[in-house]
């Protein structure tokens, strides 16, 4: 036996290779995590700290799963008990809520060329959109965020939250209809 085949190379050799399919991962996941636990209520301030949390979870667990459809549906439910465990840790020691981390929703700023009239419509629109998010309590908000931003289906967020199918559409429509009522009372205008 020489040493190229040895069960110390094929060892580093694994090693290297799992390395490479984190590295993956992290790069193609992070901008996805990111967004999502911003929306999710992280302040700016906090976003890496939380998408770090959520890849020292997955790298401790990276082993044992399997990284294939599922993996974003499971990062994202680590994100999201990530998230709701900073909101309940900032509640025990009375962090509030500041304009800056209300600035998620609002960040979706239209990029593409439009006249400056219909932008600064849209940016507002999207402002108001943010604040009537932002009034609903933690439950509603996640499940709204999940439906309405990410495209989630009613059982995957039953999946993620950890609740029924029936909590999640109860959830759903309450939030929606008090982010209406919210955009109703602001003087809302759909264009």
């Amino acid at each position: 036996m020489n040493d190229s085949e040895s069960p110390r190379t094929d060892t580093t050799e694994r090693t290297g290779e799992l390395s490479a399919q984190f590295t993956d991962t992290y790069l193609r996941e992070r901008r996805f995590l990111l967004n999502m636990v911003r929306r999710l209520g992280v302040p700016q301030a906090d976003l890496e700290d939380a998408v770090q949390d959520v890849f020292i979870v997955f790298h401790s667990r990276f082993r044992q799963l399997e990284r294939g459809a599922g993996l974003r549906f499971w990062l994202s439910a680590v994100a999201i008990r990530i998230c709701r465990n900073r909101r309940r840790s900032n509640a025990r020691r009375r962090i509030v809520r500041t304009p800056e981390s209300e600035r998620a929703l609002e960040e979706l700023a239209d990029t593409t060329q439009h006249p400056p009239d219909e932008s600064s419509l849209k940016n507002e629109q999207r402002r108001l959109l943010a604040a009537a998010v932002a009034q609903l309590d933690d439950s509603k908000q996640q499940v709204f965020i999940l439906a309405e931003f990410e495209q989630c289906t009613g059982k995957m967020i039953a999946e993620l939250t950890r609740v029924t199918r029936n909590t999640v559409a109860s959830r759903l429509r309450i939030a929606r209809r008090q982010v209406i009522d919210t955009l109703r009372n602001t003087g809302f205008e759909r264009h």
